[in-house]
């Protein structure tokens, strides 16, 4: 399972980048022109449309084509017991979430998310110290209602597999100590109480 790569879902689900974009357009502009003008030696109208062209190539492409890069590599595969993915395009480390310590699954979605058959599933998981987590999110899952039904219905199904594996061991292996069956303990050798002729008498001897 991959996330679908929209780049207007995308710059949509990021206002901040797009709002530094339109900063940068409107107030460093002609000092980016400038610059661009000393560099490559050109004037008026060509020296503009090329600071256009690289604020658009920095701003907004190059964060596109790295999220591009992420979708095409990225893959969650979806286990009986878990779910594996790696991290990103440039992280090679794999991520392991336990279908044990995940408590909820949420499904968000904007308008434009909603449009276009997508939308975020987000893992609501339980760290090691006991604080939940703000979330694990898979961004931009195509029928992510569908998808986030099934990763319920095998958290289900793991969480009844593993009451019934624990009801089903063996008695003796469950019941405390103090309930355990006579028959069941392991055979002790009788310890013998009868003094015998290397016992110490301890009784004082009566005088005749």
């Amino acid at each position: 399972m991959k996330s679908q790569f929209n780049p207007f879902v995308i710059a949509y689900a990021h206002p901040f980048r797009t709002f530094v974009l339109l900063t940068i357009l409107l107030f460093l502009f002609p000092d980016l022109m400038r610059g661009i003008s000393f560099v490559t030696g050109l004037k008026g109208f060509a020296a503009g449309v090329l600071t256009v062209i690289f604020v658009i190539f920095v701003g907004f492409l190059m964060p596109m084509i790295k999220s591009m890069i992420n979708y095409q590599v990225v893959v969650y595969e979806i286990f009986a017991n878990r779910i594996e993915f790696r991290q990103s395009a440039f992280i090679r480390e794999y991520v392991t979430l336990h279908f044990r310590n995940i408590k909820e699954v949420r499904v968000k979605s904007n308008w434009l998310q909603k449009k276009h058959g997508l939308g975020h599933i987000e893992l609501g998981v339980v760290t090691r110290i006991g604080v939940r987590d703000g979330g694990t999110v898979l961004p931009n899952i195509p029928d992510a209602a569908t998808v986030a039904e099934k990763i319920r219905a095998l958290m289900k199904s793991y969480a009844e597999e593993t009451v019934k594996a624990h009801t089903d061991a063996s008695p003796v292996d469950t019941l405390p100590a103090e309930e355990i069956p006579p028959e069941d303990l392991p055979e002790r050798k009788a310890v013998s109480l009868k003094k015998t002729k290397d016992t110490p008498q301890t009784e004082a001897k009566k005088e005749p």
